[in-house]
């Protein structure tokens, strides 16, 4: 599991496990409310490889594409 903070100008991300942790904090473009979720540690990875700009809300994770039509793939709960 890993665990996501987003807050206006700056993101982190942390990890534990039996084998150790791991946080790292990141400058990044969020003007929203700050926000937390857990993501599976392959899905931030296939999130990660699917696109270099992702679009973070209280309603999802979505990418936008080639259109300028942005498609939500996940759902924050």
């Amino acid at each position: 599991r890993i665990s996501v903070d987003l807050k206006k100008g700056k993101g982190r991300i942390v990890s534990r496990n039996e084998r150790g942790w791991y946080r790292e904090v990141f400058p990044l473009e969020y003007e929203g409310e700050p926000l937390s979720f857990d993501v599976h540690p392959s899905t931030l990875e296939e999130i990660v490889r699917f696109s270099p700009k992702v679009i973070v809300d209280s309603r999802g994770i979505s990418f936008p594409d080639n259109l300028s039509d942005e498609k939500t793939i996940l759902a924050i709960s």
